[in-house]
C-alpha cells in the first residue's frame, strides 16, 4: 500500500515538473483565489472548469473585482486547457517539497520547508496586493502570510465537514495556533458551521454559511450566466426510461476498505450487481474530481474500461464531465462508499445508500451524515451485492 502511494506521488511530482512555471505572470488584484487541479471536473466547450473556484471567480468579476487563480503542486493540467486562466508553481515548489519530504525523517528540516513555503506566500502577497484571498484548504504557511500582512484568508468547503474530518474535527484543530488558521470559513450549511464553530469561536474566526457557490447557481439560475445556461443543453446521459442509478466513486480507499483483494475503485458486491442488472437499470458512474486526473485517472480508466469496457446502460465518461446539478437532475438513486455527494444529493431530495459499513452506529466513522441518516434520505446499506439490490428495489417501487 505505502509503496503504491508512494509511486503515485513521485509520478505526479514528474509530471508536475513538466509545467512551466507562471506565477510570477499575476498582476496586482483584488482576490487571489487558490486551489489544485483537483478541483477541476467540468469539461465545457473542451476546457476544464472547476466548479468552486470558477464560481467564486464569476461572483468577484461581477461585483468589479479583478482576480486571480494559482494552482498547488503539482498540478498537471495547462492553462490553455482550461476555461480560465491559471498560473502554477510546480518548479518553484520542487526543492521544498523535497526537503519536506526529508524532514520526515529530520525534523530540523520540516521548519526549513514550513519557511520557504512562508516566504513564497508573503513574497506573492506582497506583490499581487490581494485585499482577500478564497483558498481551498489553506495551509498553515499560507494563512500566516496572509495574517502578518493582513490580508483575509478563506477555507472554501469542498467536501465533508465533520468533528472526525483532521482538517476541521475539534480533536484536530482546538490546539493549533490562531496565526495558522484561516481569518473565516465559508460553508455550506449549518452542520458544517456547528463542527467548524466548536473550536473557531473561541479563536475569534469567523464561520459563513454561503451555501454551495456551484450548486445555487444552477438552482437559481441568472439569465446572464452564460456558462450554466449552455451546459443545460444536450446534458442528458441516458435517453430511455429505466431508472439511472448515480454511483460517485472515490479516491484513497484502499484507507478506508477491508474488502479482501479491493480494485481501489469499486466494491466487489456493487461491480457484480452493475454487470447483473445493466439492462434493468441506467448505470451512471462518477469519478471523484481526483480521479480525472494524473496517475488517479490511469487506475480509474482501467479498471471502468476493462470491467465494463462500452456496455449500453453503464456510463461514466460524460457522467464524470457534466456539471453535478445536472446529473442529480436526472438521478433516480445515489450510491456510494461515503462521497460528499450524499449531502448535495439531499438537496434535491434523492436518497442515498452508503456502502461504508463503518458509517452504521458504533462504526469508527459513524459521525458522517449523521442529518442525512436520521431524516431518512441516506442509509447505511453496507457493500454485499443482495443488501444493495434490496435497497434499490425497495426505493423505487
Amino acid at each position: 500500500m505505502k509503496w503504491k502511494n508512494g509511486k503515485r506521488i513521485i509520478i505526479q511530482f514528474l509530471l508536475g515538473l513538466l509545467i512551466p512555471d507562471t506565477w510570477k505572470n499575476i498582476p496586482k488584484i483584488d482576490v487571489l483565489l487558490i486551489g489544485h487541479d483537483h478541483h477541476f471536473n467540468f469539461l465545457h466547450q473542451g476546457k476544464l472548469y472547476s466548479p468552486l473556484l470558477g464560481s467564486m471567480k464569476e461572483y468577484f468579476n461581477k461585483n468589479g473585482m479583478d482576480t486571480a487563480i494559482i494552482l498547488r503542486p503539482f498540478s498537471v493540467t495547462k492553462s490553455q486547457n482550461a476555461w480560465h486562466e491559471h498560473q502554477t508553481f510546480n518548479r518553484h515548489y520542487c526543492l521544498t517539497f523535497i526537503i519536506r519530504f526529508l524532514g520526515r525523517f529530520y525534523k530540523p528540516l520540516h521548519g526549513l520547508s514550513f519557511a520557504r513555503e512562508e516566504k513564497f506566500w508573503t513574497g506573492l502577497l506582497a506583490r499581487t496586493k490581494p485585499t482577500r484571498i478564497v483558498a481551498i484548504q489553506p495551509e498553515a504557511a499560507l494563512c500566516r502570510a496572509a495574517r502578518k500582512l493582513g490580508i483575509k484568508i478563506a477555507d472554501l468547503q469542498h467536501g465533508v465537514i465533520n468533528d472526525l474530518h483532521p482538517w476541521y474535527g475539534t480533536q484536530f484543530r482546538s490546539g493549533t495556533p490562531i496565526n495558522d488558521l484561516p481569518t473565516e470559513f465559508l460553508v455550506w450549511d449549518e452542520q458544517s458551521a456547528n463542527a467548524i464553530n466548536k473550536w473557531a469561536t473561541d479563536k475569534k474566526i469567523h464561520v459563513l454559511i454561503n451555501g454551495n457557490p456551484w450548486i445555487k447557481r444552477f438552482r437559481s439560475q441568472q439569465n446572464d450566466d452564460f456558462l450554466v445556461l449552455e451546459a443545460l443543453k444536450n446534458s442528458t446521459i441516458f435517453t430511455n426510461k429505466l431508472p439511472k442509478i448515480l454511483v460517485s466513486l472515490q479516491w484513497g480507499l484502499d484507507e478506508l476498505c477491508s474488502e479482501n483483494n479491493f480494485n481501489g475503485i469499486m466494491v466487489s458486491g456493487l461491480e457484480k450487481l452493475i454487470l447483473r442488472t445493466r439492462g434493468k437499470y441506467n448505470w451512471m458512474l462518477r469519478l471523484h474530481p481526483v480521479q480525472l486526473h494524473g496517475t488517479y485517472r490511469l487506475e480509474a480508466v482501467k479498471y471502468l474500461e476493462y470491467t465494463f469496457g462500452r456496455l449500453p446502460c453503464v456510463e461514466w465518461q460524460k457522467t464524470s464531465l457534466t456539471a453535478l446539478p445536472i446529473i442529480l437532475s436526472q438521478t433516480s438513486l445515489h450510491l456510494t462508499f461515503s462521497s460528499s455527494v450524499i449531502i448535495e444529493a439531499s438537496w434535491f431530495g434523492i436518497r442515498s445508500a452508503i456502502l461504508d459499513p463503518e458509517i452504521e452506529v458504533g462504526g469508527v466513522r459513524d459521525m458522517n451524515y449523521i442529518l442525512e441518516r436520521s431524516i431518512g434520505i441516506a442509509t447505511v446499506v453496507g457493500s454485499r451485492e443482495k443488501d444493495i439490490e434490496n435497497w434499490i428495489f425497495k426505493n423505487l417501487h
